[in-house]
């Protein structure tokens, strides 16, 4: 090979070498860039999405979101004066000429059906937003004024804002994800005097209560299916259920022989007057509410002499979302929408 060959074959491979080297610079430049673009993008979209506190405070809350809001910021509030001497709206429970029970038993599968169906209520509401904000609860808060409630008609308020008109949003919402749909909830009162007058369905026969569900189907009737009794907390407060219906001694046997109690007797004639309103209006399923506490009862359908009762085992200020009293009260509701059988075992 001559001289003059192998310096053009050197030159060559030089230039390529050379070019080689541009290229792998050129790409890596490219890949730089490529990765500040992206960081560029992400930025960007970061940026469009930051959210101030007060955008965050407005932004609608999932189902697991809104029962944290009621339970941290509006539960708390409840203050219930310790003087049972206080004056309210008359006795605690006026049983004369009521329907009276026979048994009265724990409704010991209830935390069984509650916790099948909050899962299932958290698998359909999942993430989306369809509940009110975080700003909206704590706007609740201040309009309710929730600094001393010492009567019935005052308490009403608050066990409406922190338990049912939730249970009532949670039930509808999860009704409308399900096939077939069983009916929504709609909240009904006689002596309602805030909004329009209603119908009274034909098988509510006590207007005395505090509180009827109504299915509510789209081309239907509308029918009675849930009863809710409210007492002040300051005249049943949480720890007088608990000493009554927190013990393990039989009910049937031991409840009403013990009414000489002051306690016992303010407990059994508030149970036997939500009864009495369950039975009067055929109803399989009642609650009892003070505030600060939670009962709910059930009647089976072959066993109109047997009061089943859960009464919710955590205090109302425990920032718990599955044992929270409208999370129960969603149960229930639920149950109650269903039931066409014995509803407690």
């Amino acid at each position: 090979m001559s001289e003059e060959l192998e310096r053009e074959i050197a030159s060559l491979q030089a230039q390529l070498i050379e070019a080689t080297k541009r290229a792998d610079e050129a790409a890596k430049r490219a890949d730089e860039a490529t990765k500040r673009a992206e960081e560029a993008t992400k930025l960007a979209e970061q940026a469009d999405n930051h959210e101030t506190p007060a955008e965050t405070k407005l932004k609608r809350s999932t189902f697991l979101q809104y029962l944290d809001h009621l339970q941290t910021i509006l539960v708390p509030s409840l203050t219930a004066e310790d003087k049972p001497s206080l004056p309210s709206s008359g006795p605690v429970a006026d049983v004369c000429g009521n329907v009276h029970l026979r048994v009265l038993r724990r409704w010991g599968d209830f935390s069984y059906l509650h916790d099948r169906q909050f899962d299932d209520l958290v698998k359909a509401l999942g993430e989306e937003q369809l509940f009110p904000s975080r700003g909206a609860v704590e706007a609740l808060k201040s309009d309710l004024m929730l600094d001393w409630r010492i009567d019935e008609e005052s308490i009403e308020d608050f066990i409406r804002a922190y338990a049912e008109r939730p249970a009532r949003r949670i039930v509808n919402r999860f009704d409308a994800r399900r096939q077939p749909r069983r009916g929504t909830l709609a909240r009904f009162r006689d002596h309602d005097a805030d909004g329009p007058s209603q119908p009274s369905p034909d098988r509510i026969g006590d207007p005395a209560a505090n509180w009827w569900g109504i299915r509510a189907a789209p081309d239907g009737p509308q029918t009675p299916v849930l009863v809710g009794e409210f007492k002040a907390a300051h005249r049943i407060p949480a720890k007088s259920f608990r000493a009554v219906l927190g013990t393990d001694h039989s009910f049937a046997e031991t409840l009403f022989a013990d009414y000489a109690r002051c306690e016992t007797m303010t407990v059994a004639k508030v149970l036997c007057q939500a009864y009495h309103c369950m039975i009067i209006g055929d109803l399989a399923y009642g609650y009892v509410a003070s505030g600060d506490s939670m009962v709910f009862l059930a009647v089976p359908r072959d066993d109109p002499g047997t009061l089943f009762f859960h009464l919710l085992d955590e205090a109302s200020r425990v920032p718990s979302p599955r044992r929270s009293h409208a999370a129960g009260l969603a149960t229930l509701a639920l149950l109650a929408l269903e039931a066409e059988a014995a509803p407690a075992q």
